[in-house]
């Protein structure tokens, strides 16, 4: 589920899908790592497409903090690992 392909096609469905609900007249917030220029700058396109604000917030961390972090989870849904 992680490779290359697969991680663009998530992206392309979500930014089609932020799209689509901006067409309606409705916001949207899209939730995903975001990780490179590429995928901020495909959810920023659909904003722009449909002429509405775009406000985007990408956090930073450190690798130490990130493992850290994953390491201290319990009981979390998600599937990443250190």
């Amino acid at each position: 589920h992680y490779t290359a392909a697969a991680t663009a096609a998530v992206y392309q469905r979500l930014c089609d899908s932020a799209a689509a609900i901006l067409a309606t007249g409705t916001s949207v917030i899209a939730d995903a790592t975001f990780l490179d220029a590429a995928t901020r700058a495909g959810i920023a396109e659909a904003a722009a497409t449909h002429g509405v604000p775009f406000a985007g917030v990408w956090l930073d961390a450190g690798d130490d903090a990130l493992v850290a972090r994953l390491e201290a989870r319990r009981g979390d849904a998600s599937d990443a690992t250190a």
